[in-house]
């Protein structure tokens, strides 16, 4: 038991060292009114707790730190066949399949003034599709898929990115054209 109090300390020092080193520099990058948002809700909670949507929002300062926030606060479930939700429902209920993360990201980017689409892809084989988001933020692509985050070079990559989900080979995999999202999602809160 001795080992566990002097190694306390020296956790707890770290910890402190860490916060001093980072905190000035986020005030800095995020602005004043950005930073004051995000220490108020407090480093264990943005970490390992449940935030609301303007938490959310005021705590993310890149498409990644949305993802990370979707990523975390989300379970993966399938749903019964497919139930389209708006990404503060998602956030509310806390599970969701891709289409409802894909959602949450989009919303909560665009909410923050980032740059995020939802695309839907679909394998004709398999009778497979899969969601994501994907956007540009400073110059790069990125896609999120299921709360993971990753910077892309292409269009292309965002394909292989979704293969991969599905465990198909890339050319199976096409977009559905923008358009028809729209009308699957406005037919789905229809019913």
């Amino acid at each position: 038991m001795e080992g566990v109090k002097t190694r306390l300390p020296a956790t707890i020092a770290k910890v402190l060292l860490a916060a001093a080193i980072v905190l000035p520099h986020a005030a800095q990058a995020g602005g004043e009114e950005n930073a004051r948002a995000a220490h108020s809700v407090g480093w264990f909670r943005r970490h390992f707790g449940r935030l609301t949507w303007e938490e959310i929002v005021n705590c993310s300062e890149s498409p990644r730190d949305v993802a990370a926030f979707v990523g975390r606060q989300v379970r993966y479930e399938q749903d019964e066949g497919d139930e389209w939700s708006d990404g503060r429902t998602v956030m509310e209920r806390g599970y969701g399949d891709c289409e409802d993360y894909a959602a949450a990201v989009v919303e909560l980017c665009r909410e923050k003034g980032f740059d995020a689409r939802f695309l839907v892809f679909f394998d004709a084989e398999h009778q497979a599709g899969h969601a994501v988001a994907a956007g540009e933020w400073r110059g790069r692509m990125w896609v999120s898929s299921n709360g993971a985050f990753a910077q892309v070079r292409s269009f292309e990559e965002i394909r292989r990115v979704v293969a991969r989900e599905l465990g198909v080979r890339p050319p199976a995999v096409v977009q559905i054209p923008e358009s028809a999202v729209r009308a699957l999602r406005v037919a789905e809160k229809t019913r």
